[in-house]
């Protein structure tokens, strides 16, 4: 009944729905997060997650709010610290009586969105720890290594820096529990090689300086458990090593045709399948992950699912066909 009134409240038909959700989802949370502990309550979850549609549905929707909330958590922290600064360089005036309006409203928005987060956050985490084998799916495992890949950039990377505000404790602010939330779930996944495959081939986050640097941070995390610790050095290991595969495999492949790329991502195409509407082929997880949250065929607009996509037998052929010739010839 939790999963799905999680579900069901994504759409109420209020005009607030969007914010609505989250003050549902929070209180969810909650309840899970306490009963998740009892070993009969965690099975019952387990036999939901085993119907493959609904489990899917409340991961992507999982993933939707965790992104939202901290993407605008981080964005909105920017915005303060560039107010404290405005406000230690400029005098009193009618112009800083408007900006501190503003600034209240950004306040009160952090410390909502972040309480949300917290817990979403530590939902994913468990629910990984405990459920690890239902989420090394196509449609999912791209986008969580795109999200976990994002997050770690906002906490380590080179724009950290503009997140650091006076009094963080104001808002509930703390990177480095935010930072062991996202370091646990990337461990979580260390026996999972499509995981790994896919933090490499994030063109938008990855980037091995700031895993590197993620990897010293760690260390000095006191409260994150040795065993963690060295967990994830032997992580950052593989994803290393598995970087330097991929560019191998690049060097190989040299261009790609570009009968043989997803239309939308521009990607390799692994499973080609056409849409019956618009005649377009796309490749499977490309679209099934588009369909978790829009049932409608991306090119035209018209209604799209899953059972309606047509495997391309003769495209597909061709794609293997053409990398083998490209490793024979390498």
């Amino acid at each position: 009944a939790l999963i799905q009134y999680y579900i069901d409240i994504e759409t109420t038909g209020a005009s607030t729905q969007f914010y609505d959700k989250f003050n549902g989802r929070y209180f969810v949370s909650i309840v899970m997060r306490h009963i998740w502990k009892l070993p009969s309550y965690r099975s019952s979850f387990e036999d939901v997650f085993k119907n493959t549609e609904h489990f899917l549905r409340f991961i992507n929707m999982l993933m939707n709010d965790s992104v939202y909330l901290l993407d605008e958590t981080f964005t909105k922290l920017q915005k303060i610290h560039e107010n404290e600064i405005f406000f230690s360089r400029t005098p009193a005036s009618f112009a800083m009586q408007e900006r501190e309006i503003e600034h209240a409203q950004l306040e009160r928005i952090v410390r909502t969105y972040l309480l949300l987060a917290r817990e979403t956050l530590r939902m994913f985490k468990y629910i990984t720890r405990d459920m690890t084998k239902y989420f090394n799916r196509p449609e999912l495992i791209d986008r969580i290594a795109a999200m976990l890949d994002y997050f770690l950039v906002q906490l380590v990377g080179p724009k950290t820096k503009d997140l650091m505000v006076s009094n963080p404790k104001k808002y509930n602010f703390d990177s480095e529990w935010l930072l062991k939330q996202i370091i646990t779930t990337y461990v979580n996944f260390i026996d999972c090689d499509e995981l790994i495959t896919a933090i490499v081939r994030d063109g938008r986050s990855y980037n091995p300086t700031i895993f590197d640097e993620s990897g010293k941070v760690a260390q000095n995390i006191s409260s994150l458990p040795e065993i963690t610790k060295k967990n994830y050095e032997r992580f950052l290991k593989m994803v290393e090593a598995r970087s330097k595969e991929e560019i191998a495999k690049q060097e190989i492949l040299g261009e790609i045709p570009d009968e043989f790329l997803d239309p939308i991502l521009q990607t390799l195409m692994v499973d080609p399948v056409k849409l019956p509407t618009s005649n377009i082929v796309m490749d499977r997880a490309i679209i099934t992950r588009h369909l978790l949250s829009t049932p409608t065929d991306p090119f035209n607009r018209f209604p799209l699912s899953v059972d309606d996509l047509i495997t391309d037998f003769e495209l597909k052929n061709k794609i293997d066909q053409w990398i083998a010739n490209k490793k024979m010839n390498k």
